[in-house]
């Protein structure tokens, strides 16, 4: 039985965000076991590794659920979520408010994740988002001084031809296929210091 190309990029993303857990989990064993030896005055260096690589690890926690395979009938605790939500986003300048969200099934965090990451793009310069849920409906809106307002991100979800993806915007790419797919539609509002989308 053959992959359609939805299935086979997301095997592709389980596979290397899955092959990536290993060896940065061995370097930050490597890290604590050099800070637990006393193998170094050099705290600051240490202390850079270690904070890389547990940016590494929260990236690839949040990009194995948003661009990997998600089975319907696996289930991710609300504290893993908010989990996943708080370690990518902390060593940004965003903040999230996202403390109501219960237990819910992979392919509903997918989205979630793919959401937050269009309202990242959109905010490079910092502020707040904050997510709700409400009828199984997502909702993530954003406030920011500054606001990127490229028209081209946002036209995924806008009737008419679709852009050309990159690889800087392929997750506003992967929501709009998923919308089509499951027959939703994702709502996005943007403005010069808003945005709103849901699904």
């Amino acid at each position: 039985m053959g992959a359609d190309s939805t299935n086979l990029y997301e095997l592709i993303g389980s596979r290397i965000c899955h092959d990536l857990v290993s060896p940065i989990g061995a370097i930050a064993n490597g890290v604590e076991l050099l800070g637990m030896s006393g193998g170094g005055d050099s705290g600051p260096e240490l202390d850079l590794i270690n904070q890389s690589v547990e940016n590494a690890s929260a990236r690839i926690k949040l990009f194995r659920i948003a661009f990997g395979v998600a089975s319907a009938e696996q289930m991710v605790g609300h504290t893993e979520i908010q989990g996943v939500i708080s370690d990518y986003f902390e060593p940004t300048r965003l903040s999230i408010s996202a403390a109501q969200i219960a237990d819910c099934p992979r392919p509903e965090v997918k989205v979630l994740f793919l959401l937050l990451l269009c309202a990242e793009s959109a905010m490079p310069y910092g502020g707040t988002i904050r997510v709700t849920r409400t009828d199984r409906v997502w909702h993530v809106s954003g406030e920011a001084e500054k606001m990127k307002t490229d028209p081209s991100m946002w036209s995924w979800f806008a009737p008419g031809p679709m852009p050309e993806p990159t690889a800087a915007l392929v997750h506003f790419a992967l929501l709009s296929q998923l919308s089509s797919e499951k027959g939703r539609t994702v709502h996005a509002e943007y403005g010069a210091d808003k945005i709103s989308l849901s699904f």
